[in-house]
């Protein structure tokens, strides 16, 4: 099917746009206002809605640290999920599960790497056989509340280790 001129408009307004973004140092949005908070770019490797959710809280969380310095920091995070049962009935029927939600991180700064540190998280939630609507949803919460706490976690001890230049005091 050939082009017609519509197609044609679309194709070049498509070509401006990205060459204007490329143009005016277009940066990706989760490293922050760097103008008010602490500089802090963030990679997540992780998979699903544990891993948005613990983004989007870190990137909360991070947003609030006033500037300490003038330095722009990296924070890489690897993200392991794991879900069991916690508790069960005599006959082998599951009645309670639970998740667990680990991050291993790196921060560095222009080189400097301040170290590789893991924060874990776990919690449990009902599991109903006769009602999978009432475990689905206790499932969905455990994965908000462990992704907020651990997020939560993760940015107090980044906090401490800027704060500290790397000297992570207990």
């Amino acid at each position: 099917m050939p082009f017609n001129k519509r197609s044609w408009v679309y194709l070049c307004a498509l070509l401006s746009l990205a060459v204007f973004t490329v143009s005016c140092n277009f940066a990706p949005m989760y490293c922050g206002d760097k103008s008010q908070s602490q500089a802090i770019c963030i990679n997540v490797k992780g998979n699903g809605y544990t891993a948005y959710k613990f983004r989007r809280e870190l990137e909360k969380q991070l947003a609030i640290i006033p500037r300490i310095n003038e330095r722009e920091y990296q924070l890489n995070v690897v993200l392991t999920e794991t879900k069991s049962a916690a508790s069960y009935e005599q006959d082998a029927t599951i009645t309670r599960s639970q998740t667990t939600l680990a991050a291993q991180y790196t921060l560095k700064e222009k080189g400097k790497n301040f170290g590789a540190y893991t924060s874990e998280i776990t919690t449990s939630y009902p599991a109903i056989a006769a009602d999978e609507f009432i475990t689905r949803n206790a499932d969905q919460a455990a994965d908000t509340r462990t992704a907020i706490s651990l997020a939560e976690d993760v940015a107090r001890n980044v906090t401490r280790l800027i704060r500290t230049n790397g000297q992570n005091p207990q």
